[in-house]
Order: structure tokens, then sequence, then C-alpha cells
């Protein structure tokens, strides 16, 4: 008999700009875990909690672009003993706030994950330093009896750029 799945998620983060005198960094929460479930009673199954990344711009210019994207490192979350489950069953949504600085962030709408890349949330700085943006995902997970019961894991990738 199969059983439901504790997936976990670990984040690799990287951070570019393309100032010669700022600086764009990224920081988050920690991972993601989503709770073994009956996917009878619960086939679409909430993270158990979310993740948090804040993005910081050092020096930004006045209507100078940010932007944050989010990818899958593989294709496929990974466990000990049970076959892989594509990363397209998993959600994501996000939202966003302005902590600090003068400026502005648009949320894209969320989607399966997948390998490439797709921007999260972007905008646009003012001239006050540091310019800070909060971006909160919450993610979901399409549960199923064919899922072998493991522990399985996948790295996401963040990259925030600014310019």
């Amino acid at each position: 008999m199969k059983r439901s799945l504790l997936v976990g998620i670990v984040l690799l983060v990287s951070a570019t700009s393309g100032w010669a005198s700022g600086s764009v960094s990224i920081s988050t929460s920690g991972g993601v875990t989503f709770p073994a479930g009956n996917p009878s009673v619960q086939p679409i199954t909430p993270a158990s909690n979310s993740l948090v990344a804040t993005i910081t711009v050092t020096s930004p210019k006045n209507g100078d672009f940010w932007n944050l994207t989010i990818r899958g490192a593989s294709s496929n979350f990974t466990g000990s003993s049970g076959a892989p489950i594509p990363i397209a069953n998993v959600q994501w949504s996000a939202s966003a706030v302005v902590l600090d600085g003068r400026g502005n962030v648009t949320v894209g709408s969320g989607q399966n994950l997948s390998t490439s890349d797709f921007t999260v949330a972007f905008g646009s700085t003012g001239n006050k330093s540091p310019f800070i943006v909060q971006v909160t995902f919450t993610f979901t997970i399409t549960n199923s009896w064919t899922y072998d019961a493991d522990t399985y894991l996948q790295n996401l990738v963040l990259t925030a750029t600014a310019n």
C-alpha cells in the first residue's frame, strides 16, 4: 500500500548587480516542508510554512530596476527509495511589500515549479538607500497515492538582480 509523502525544499540564492557603485543581496528564512497527508482527504496539500525572501539594494538610483526569479535546480524531487516526483506537482504563489526606501514592487502570478527561471517579483527603485523588499512564498503540492512513502528533496534557486 502506498503512503503519503514528506517533501523538503532547500534554497540556493544568488544576487547580481549591474551597478558599479551599488549592490544587491538576498536572504531567506529557510526551507519548506509539506506534511505527510492522506491524498484522498487533502489532494492539494499546503506547505507547513512559508518562505520569505528579503532583497536589499544598496545605493539605488532613481528609476533603476530589480527583479527576483525562481526555478527548480532539477526536474524531480528525489528520495532515498521512492520514485522521483516531478517538480511541476508543486505550485507557488507570492506576495510582496516594500519595507524600506523608495520604489515599487509588482508580483507575478503563481504557477507550477519548473527548471526555467520565472520572474516572481520586479520593480523600480528610488534614490533612498537601502531599498528593501520582502517576498513571501506559499507552496502547495498535488499529493497522490502513487507517491512512495519517503522524504523527497529539491533545491530551489532564487536569483535577485538589479541594474
